[in-house]
């Protein structure tokens, strides 16, 4: 099962029902990042990224307005 948000910006409240889930984010510039997204921080503050499953590594941080469209689920 999987779910396909996107319409103009993003809202907070929207992008942070995804917290803690796998997911696909295509951002306004149409760059894709898949991970858990996580929220920021201290410095980062008001922003969000996804950490990759295997390395643990995080992707580009990019906040609520940057996002185009969320795909969760079996990606």
């Amino acid at each position: 099962m999987w779910s396909k948000i996107g319409v103009g910006a993003m809202k907070k409240s929207v992008v942070e029902t995804f917290l803690g889930e796998k997911v696909k984010v295509k951002c306004a510039d149409n760059d894709e990042y898949i991970g858990i997204l996580e929220k920021g921080t201290s410095f980062e503050e008001g922003y969000y990224h996804c950490k990759q499953e295997k390395n643990g590594r995080d992707n580009h941080w990019f906040r609520s307005s940057h996002i185009k469209s969320i795909l969760s689920g079996d990606i």
